[in-house]
Parts: C-alpha cells; structure tokens; sequence
C-alpha cells in the first residue's frame, strides 16, 4: 500500500512539473540571476561591469532580456524585458519587468 502511494506521488510530480515546464513557467528561472537588492543604488556601469551590456530602453532606463515566451502550450513570442530606471546621475533607483510597448 505504502509503494503504491509514493508511486502516485512521484507520478504526480513529474506531471506538474511537466506542465509548469510546458506553460513557459522555466522562464522565471532566469530572473534569479539579478540581484535586485544589489542593483537597486549601484550606478549603471558598476551593473554593466557585473551583468554585462545593458540595452538602452529610453531616457534614464536600461534592461536586459529576461526570455522570449516560447512556452510548448499557447506561446506568446512575446519578450520580457529586466528593466532599470535610473536618476540623472546614472544610479539605479527602479526594477520592473516589462514587455517592450507595441511587441
């Protein structure tokens, strides 16, 4: 009785986490690499020497790609962007993540 349940239970597993890989869920993965705490009062080139280029998103405002939505089940194609918004003197005092206006 007591294998039957953990077979269940295992079963149960690798079907979540195959539908949390297919509905694109994988993609959060690849914000743990941007340290928010440590971003946030750095100046823009102390996080370009760390995270490397940044792209220029406007005036005062930076970002790195984070993912294209390729998700196996209803895929957007759409790109989300680790955006940092910084003060006239070049540090950073916002992070949000955003998709890119009219993609």
């Amino acid at each position: 009785m007591l294998s039957a349940g953990a077979a269940l239970m295992a079963a149960y597993l690798v079907v979540a986490t195959a539908f949390w890989w297919a509905l694109g869920g994988h993609y959060d993965l690849n914000r743990l690499k941007y340290d928010d705490n440590w971003i946030i009062g750095r100046n823009i080139a102390e996080v370009e020497e760390r995270y490397g280029d940044a792209e220029e998103w406007g005036s005062h405002s930076y970002c790195y790609t984070l993912y294209r939505d390729e998700a196996a089940i209803m895929p957007s194609h759409s790109v989300m962007y680790y955006v940092m918004y910084t003060d006239d003197s070049g540090v950073v005092t916002e992070i949000k993540e955003r998709h890119r206006p009219g993609e």
